[in-house]
């Protein structure tokens, strides 16, 4: 009985001081974002206006009156003209050329592209630790082995060196 459980408490002290360690890795996480701004912008723009020529005939009574004018201005020239009672009248106009600045709006779009990389962390495995008292009831346990079978371990020595 006390041999059963000697080798018992052996096997047990033995099979119990260990662990499996789990490697470890890291998770890739790749995330992507879009954003959309709505952003106003400043823009230069020039506007083409063409020349125009306005005439105007008509016929009056008077044929005693008598008018002849030319009036200028910067982008404009009027000119009256009456004779014989027939009155012309002729408008012109330059053609206009302009430059603005305008306010838009225009949409956006920002991509943003965050990556982490996949970095696989070696796991150390550790050595085991047994503790002090644990080598002792080893020990303890092996001398008492040895000592209640010493008998059969001496005949089987024994028998093996009287056939050599």
């Amino acid at each position: 009985m006390s041999k059963v459980l000697t080798i018992l408490l052996i096997a047990l002290l033995t099979l119990s001081c260990h662990r499996k360690a789990v490697p470890v890795r890291t998770i890739t996480v790749v995330r992507d974002s879009t954003i959309t701004k709505l952003l106003p912008v400043f823009r230069d723009t020039t506007i083409y206006m063409p020349g125009e020529t306005i005439t105007y005939h008509d016929s009056i009574p008077c044929p005693e009156a008598f008018i002849g004018n030319a009036i200028t201005g910067k982008q404009n020239t009027l000119k009256v003209s009456l004779k014989n009672g027939i009155l012309h009248i002729d408008c012109k106009s330059d053609s206009l050329k302009a430059k603005i600045k305008l306010l838009e709006w225009q949409l956006t779009k920002e991509k943003y592209l965050n990556e982490s990389k996949n970095i696989e962390v070696p796991v150390s495995v550790p050595t085991p630790y047994i503790p002090k008292w644990i080598w002792l009831a080893i020990g303890v346990s092996i001398l008492l082995n040895l000592w209640f079978l010493r008998h059969p371990i001496i005949s089987i020595f024994s028998h093996l060196i009287t056939k050599w």
